[in-house]
């Protein structure tokens, strides 16, 4: 973003006090015309757009993820669901064919309600708790051991 902002800030140094014409000027800082006109306008360059991508089997899956997080509020802390666990029941009581990552990977997958593991205080709190063996996210992984000798 830093690198964006003195580009436009050059661009437009260029065409106020030189008058340098737009064709010019993204010649010279290899940019493409619109992005001169961009910089002419504002001296912010807009936003980033994040595309927004369809996922049908993750719409498909939150659903019952989140109602297997639901009854995990009231179970004992050991009780509670891993992602192995939660992946298996999806592919085993309701026959779902979606990836193991989609289930174990934070963020891919929407969880809603007041106590989302997304919306705690920290992640250990919300996240970690019910991620119990899942290596792939590191919450619970196996420290290496030393291969040195004592």
């Amino acid at each position: 973003m830093e690198r964006r902002v003195e580009l436009f800030a050059a661009i437009r140094f260029d065409w106020q006090r030189h008058r340098m014409p737009v064709r010019a000027l993204a010649r010279k800082y290899d940019v493409h015309r619109r992005t001169v006109r961009q910089a002419i306008t504002s001296p912010v360059p807009p936003d980033r757009k994040v595309p927004v991508r369809a996922a049908p089997v993750r719409e498909v899956v939150a659903g019952w993820i989140d109602e297997m997080l639901a009854e995990d509020l009231a179970a004992p802390r050991k009780q509670r669901h891993t992602a192995r666990r939660i992946f298996e029941r999806l592919a085993d009581e309701h026959g779902a064919q979606v990836s193991y990552s989609h289930v174990c990977v934070p963020g891919t997958w929407r969880a809603a309600g007041p106590r989302s593991p997304r919306r705690t205080a920290g992640w250990t709190e919300g996240w970690r708790a019910w991620m119990g063996s899942c290596r792939r996210c590191g919450s619970r992984a196996p420290r290496p051991r030393s291969t040195s000798a004592m």
